[in-house]
């Protein structure tokens, strides 16, 4: 099983904000060249995953966060999860 996973930069190894999977490598290849890579460090990196195996990564900026997220179907759902603080 392939996946393409956003991390938010926090901490020594980053938090899981969203994860796509696939039996098949390809549509997920597409949607990774598709994201350029940001110049510099971002505040969320991507990750394309077989398995737990890291393949690569690459710092992506915000609104290409917002764009897989729509892809994904999870925009709202995202930001439903989202712990208020109380």
């Amino acid at each position: 099983m392939f996946s393409l996973v956003i991390y938010s930069n926090t901490g020594a190894s980053g938090i899981v904000l969203a994860q796509h999977p696939s039996k098949s490598q390809t549509p997920l290849l597409s949607q990774w060249e598709a994201i350029p890579p940001a110049q510099g460090v971002t505040g969320h990196f991507l990750v394309l995953r077989r398995g737990e195996e890291h393949l690569d990564s690459k710092f992506i900026r915000y609104t290409h966060v917002c764009q897989l997220l729509e892809l994904w179907g999870e925009f709202d759902q995202f930001y439903q999860e989202l712990p208020c603080g109380k």
